[in-house]
C-alpha cells in the first residue's frame, strides 16, 4: 500500500473533527441556550395548558378521551386526541417539577433533536459541514420551540427522514426497525401523516433513480415498507382515525387562517427564515448544485408546506439536510465525511462515559436553572390569573364567553370553555361564526351567539373588538379589568 505523504496526512488531520466528542458538547450547549436564552418562548403558547390537563385527565380516569370534555359549547361531541402520548409526558413532567418540568423537557428535546441531526449528518458529510448545517437548522426552526406535542416529535422526524434518505440513496428499502418509530410518532403528534407522504416520495425517488433491472424488486420492497408504515401509523388508541383526522384538519379552511401557526410565511414576520432560504438558493445557483427531479419534488413539496403554513417551517429545517446530503456529497467531494479521530460511540465504555457525562451536565444545568428561576410560569399574556381569581372569589359562574387564547388557561383552572385550541371538536361552522363575530361589521351577531349558549360572563383581552362590544352593550357590565383580561357579567 502506498504510504500517505506527511503533507497529505497533515491536511486530513486538520480537517477532521472529533464528531462524537462534539456531539456530547453540542447537546449540553443547545440545552443551555434553550433554557437561558429562549426562556421567553418555551411556555408562551396557551395550548400547553390544555395539553397538560388532558394528560392529567387520562392519567386519573385511566382512559382516552372519545368525546369533548372541556367546553360547554361542544361537550359530548366526538374528539380524537392525536397527541395523547405527548400529553402524558408533559403532564408527568409538570407533576414532577411544576412548570420547570415541561420547560426543561422541551429544552432537552430541542438539544436532542439537533444533536441527532448533527451526528447523523456527520455520517454522510464532513463533520464541520454537518455541525454548521445543524446550527443553521436550529436557528431556522427556533420560532416554533414551544412546550407542546409537536416539539416532542422533532427527534422522531430527524431519525425517520435520515434513514429514509439513506436507504433511498443506497438503492434499497428502509429497515423495518423504522416501523416502531412511525408508531411512536403517530402517538406523539398528528404530523406523522406527513412522514407517510415523505416515505412515498422517497420510494418514487429510489425507484426512478435505480437501474432498470432492479426497479421491479425495489418497487416491491418499498411498497411492502409503505404498507407496513401505514399499518404502524394505525397502532393508536383510535386506530386509523388519526389518518382521517389529518384530512379533517385541512378541511377547516378559513378557520386555519385565524391561527397564527397556520398562516402563510411572510417576509415581515419571518425575516430570518427568509434570509436563510435566500442564502441557500444563492449558494445552490452559485455552486451549480444538481438534484434529480424526483428528489427536487420532495424538497419543493416540503418548502411549499412551510410557505403555505408557518407551522411547516420546522419540517423544512428537519428534513432538508437529509434530503440534500446524499446528492450534494456525491457531487462535491469536499463535503464527504472524514474519519472521526476520537470515536466515542463505537465502543461500549467510551460511549457510556460520553452519554453519562452529557446527562450529568444536563441535570446539573437544569437544577441550576430551577434555583435561579424558582417562580417560573407561562407567559402572563396567555394566563389571566388575576381575572379568573376575581371571578372565582366573587362567585361569577355559569357558561363563559372567552378569548380564543384564554381557553387553555380556563381548562387548566377547571372552567369549561366557550372555545379553545382544540378546534376540531367545535366544528368548522362554530369556529367560523366565532371568528367572524370579531369583525366590526358582524359584532351584533354576538348577542345571538351568547344567548344561544346561555353565556353569563366573559373573559376577554382588553382593547379587542369583543371587549369593546361588551363594554358598550346595555345588557352587560364590566366588573374587572387589568392589562391581561377584562370580565363582564350580565346586568
Amino acid at each position: 500500500m502506498k504510504a500517505m505523504s506527511p503533507a497529505h496526512d497533515q491536511r486530513e488531520s486538520d480537517l477532521a473533527l472529533p464528531a462524537d466528542l462534539v456531539a456530547v458538547f453540542l447537546i449540553v450547549a443547545v440545552f443551555c441556550l434553550s433554557i437561558f436564552f429562549h426562556s421567553d418562548r418555551l411556555l408562551s403558547d396557551p395550548d400547553t395548558y390544555w395539553h397538560i390537563e388532558t394528560g392529567r385527565w387520562m392519567w386519573t380516569e385511566h382512559q382516552f378521551p372519545r368525546t369533548e370534555i372541556f367546553s360547554h359549547t361542544a361537550f359530548g361531541q366526538p374528539w380524537t386526541d392525536m397527541e395523547w402520548l405527548s400529553q402524558i409526558l408533559l403532564f408527568f413532567s409538570y407533576e414532577l417539577l411544576g412548570w420547570h418540568g415541561p420547560y426543561l423537557l422541551a429544552a432537552f428535546v430541542i438539544a436532542l433533536t439537533f444533536t441527532l441531526m448533527y451526528r447523523l449528518l456527520a455520517r454522510r458529510l464532513r463533520a464541520t459541514v454537518a455541525l454548521g448545517i445543524a446550527v443553521i437548522a436550529l436557528i431556522f426552526a427556533n420560532k416554533h420551540f414551544l412546550a407542546r406535542p409537536h416539539l416532542l416529535s422533532f427527534p422522531i422526524i430527524v431519525v425517520w427522514v435520515a434513514f429514509l434518505a439513506k436507504a433511498c440513496d443506497e438503492g434499497r428499502r428502509p429497515s423495518f426497525w423504522l416501523l416502531p418509530v412511525m408508531t411512536l410518532w403517530a402517538n406523539l403528534h398528528g404530523a406523522f401523516t406527513l412522514g407517510l407522504v415523505m416515505a412515498g416520495g422517497f420510494a418514487l425517488d429510489a425507484v426512478v433513480s435505480a437501474p432498470a433491472a432492479s426497479r421491479l424488486r425495489l418497487t416491491f420492497d418499498w411498497l411492502i415498507f409503505g404498507i407496513g408504515a401505514v399499518l404502524a401509523g394505525c397502532v393508536t388508541p383510535y386506530g386509523y382515525q388519526y389518518i382521517v383526522e389529518t384530512f379533517n384538519v385541512m378541511d377547516l379552511g378559513p378557520v386555519l387562517q385565524q391561527n397564527s401557526e397556520w398562516r402563510p410565511m411572510d417576509a415581515d414576520n419571518d425575516r430570518l427564515q427568509e434570509a436563510i432560504l435566500l442564502v441557500a438558493l444563492l449558494m445552490a445557483v452559485t455552486f451549480g448544485a444538481k438534484i434529480r427531479f424526483t428528489r427536487a419534488l420532495l424538497v419543493v413539496g416540503i418548502l411549499h408546506l412551510g410557505l403555505r403554513h408557518v407551522r411547516g417551517l420546522p419540517m423544512v429545517a428537519l428534513s432538508w439536510p437529509f434530503m440534500l446530503a446524499g446528492p450534494l456529497q456525491a457531487q462535491f467531494a469536499f463535503l464527504r465525511p472524514t474519519t472521526d479521530p476520537r470515536p466515542l460511540f463505537g465502543r461500549l465504555l467510551p460511549a457510556l462515559i460520553g452519554i453519562t457525562s452529557a446527562v450529568i451536565a444536563v441535570v446539573a444545568i437544569g437544577t441550576v436553572h430551577m434555583r435561579l428561576q424558582p417562580n417560573l410560569e407561562p407567559a402572563a399574556s396567555i394566563s389571566p390569573r388575576a381575572a379568573v381569581d376575581y371571578a372565582v372569589q366573587h362567585d361569577v359562574n355559569g357558561p363563559v364567553f372567552n378569548d380564543f387564547d384564554f381557553g387553555g388557561y380556563l381548562i387548566y383552572r377547571g372552567i369549561k370553555t366557550f372555545i379553545d385550541g382544540r378546534t376540531l371538536p367545535f366544528g368548522k361552522k362554530f369556529a367560523v361564526d366565532y371568528f367572524d363575530a370579531a369583525q366590526l361589521q358582524n359584532l351584533p351577531r354576538l348577542d345571538a351567539m351568547v344567548d344561544a349558549y346561555k353565556v353569563t360572563w366573559t373573559l376577554l383581552r382588553p382593547h379587542t373588538t369583543f371587549a369593546y362590544y361588551f363594554d358598550h352593550s346595555p345588557a352587560w357590565r364590566r366588573i374587572y379589568a387589568d392589562d391581561t383580561a377584562v370580565v363582564h357579567v350580565r346586568r
